[in-house]
């Protein structure tokens, strides 16, 4: 602290003068931030659960099918699983029993629960902390806080997920969902980031089930089955299967660094400005609409093929778009990871222009997207776009001023039993719940305040 006593002849003179002084220097003494520091902060951190940048489509799309099923496995059929051929003694069947196939079959897109735990967002430089870094120097104090979602506050216990309700989890996903949440963030030194990372703590979704090796419900009946699958959550037990840690390495790999601690880009080109204009940072992850039912096996139980041993569990999480998942793959039974995609971008509102579709839309469960003007986009398609729209809406919007690539996504790309696990080497026209194809529709230029038309006719007259 400072000797104030050779202010007292400016505290006679200019008391009103002296009294400001002596408040910022006790400001300065215990720690608080400077004034400008509390009104100068400009960014606005958007998270969003959706492939769509704005106007997602509803839960389950609109089409009848759609809103009534999810994408399930193709080893779940009608009747049971097929694909088992396991090598033990004895053999076990093919799960056969309705109980597994009519469960599968009866989860719709509307009965998933979700329950979302990130630890915190950070922003970097580079390609990777070197040896001459310190942490603080690579990773940017961005956005820190923990924040909970989740679709209601029940636990296996009775006791309630407090916390995620004192952040109001529940409004807090319906928004992840439907235009984004805003997370608490501070902002960052100008500059161009290429670096990304999202921590997810947990991710556990719900209904899930376990049964048998004959395909009946373990402890025979559907509630049993539900309640033998449980996942921890906010230092809770809940209902629910934990797919974090099946997200974490790629199939058939053990990778050297989790693929959900942080899920991340190394290749992104956000430009952080400080010219007094407010900035929106949106950072999209695609798991709204994207969810397919799975199956896992498994084989503990040498010699009664029938018992829960021998059993499976159906759970939902992110389509098997980028490999095929056999039923028998017991080597890779935990590892599905790839399958969640991340982006992000900036834009100031002050600035941005659209794109406007015109001469019609396109089917349920398309989508029409830009990339910067130039980026390589090969089919299939393995990254999430710049910027995207559900294909019966026809903005793009919030689009800095510049150059862009406009697609229109199509689902069409599926992976079946006839390839190798882990490859997916054949196609079918039924959807995946992931649009990895692409039909260009040229190249346009945006500007600031200008909706930019673009006719579909200049799009590939049917999808690839």
């Amino acid at each position: 602290m400072k000797n104030f006593d050779n202010l007292q002849p400016l505290r006679r003179a200019k008391g009103g003068f002296f009294s400001l002084l002596l408040i910022t220097a006790f400001a300065n003494c215990t720690g608080e931030l400077p004034l400008s520091d509390l009104i100068n902060n400009t960014i606005t951190l958007k998270v969003l659960g959706t492939y769509e940048s704005n106007n997602p489509y509803p839960l389950g799309f609109t089409d009848a099918n759609l809103a009534a099923n999810i994408r399930k496995d193709d080893v779940i059929t009608a009747t049971g699983i097929t694909g088992s051929n396991l090598t033990l003694v004895p053999t076990p069947p093919e799960p056969t029993i309705p109980d597994i196939a009519l469960f599968a079959n009866a989860i719709k897109p509307s009965d998933l629960k979700y329950y979302i735990d990130i630890a915190e967002i950070r922003l970097a430089k580079g390609q990777g902390k070197s040896s001459s870094q310190t942490i603080s120097d690579y990773w940017n104090q961005f956005a820190i806080d923990r924040q909970l979602l989740c679709s209601n506050y029940d636990t296996a216990d009775g006791r309630s997920l407090a916390n995620c309700r004192d952040q109001n989890g529940i409004g807090r996903l319906a928004d992840f969902f439907n235009g984004g949440f805003t997370y608490p963030a501070v902002d960052v030194p100008f500059d161009t980031f290429n670096h990304l990372g999202i921590y997810f703590r947990r991710f556990t979704v719900a209904p899930s089930a376990r049964f048998n090796g004959d395909g009946s419900y373990y402890n025979g009946s559907e509630a049993s089955a539900k309640s033998a699958v449980t996942a921890a959550f906010d230092n809770r037990t809940i209902y629910a299967f934990d797919i974090e840690s099946y997200l974490q390495n790629p199939y058939g790999a053990t990778s050297t660094e989790p693929l959900m601690f942080p899920l991340q880009r190394k290749d992104l080109a956000l430009q952080i400005v400080h010219d007094k204009e407010p900035y929106v940072m949106e950072v999209r992850i695609a798991i709204h609409n994207m969810m397919m039912v799975h199956v896992a096996q498994i084989t503990n139980d040498s010699t009664t093929a029938t018992s829960a041993s021998n059993g499976a569990f159906i759970f939902a999480g992110p389509p098997d778009w980028n490999v095929d998942h056999k039923f028998n793959d017991l080597t890779n039974l935990n590892r599905m990871g790839g399958a969640m995609l991340m982006t992000a971008r900036t834009y100031q509102p002050a600035k941005v222009g659209s794109i406007n579709i015109t001469g019609g839309t396109a089917t349920s469960g398309e989508y029409f997207a830009v990339m910067p003007a130039g980026t390589a986009y090969a089919t299939p398609v393995s990254v999430l776009p710049h910027a995207a729209t559900a294909g019966t809406n026809t903005t793009i919007a919030n689009l800095q001023p510049g150059s862009y690539d406009v697609y229109r996504m199509c689902d069409k790309r599926r992976c079946l039993t006839t390839s190798t696990a882990g490859t997916c080497d054949a196609t079918d026209t039924n959807a995946d719940g992931f649009p990895e194809t692409a039909a260009p529709c040229g190249t346009y230029i945006v500007s600031s305040g200008i909706s930019t038309p673009v006719s579909i006719g200049s799009c590939s007259a049917a999808c690839p």
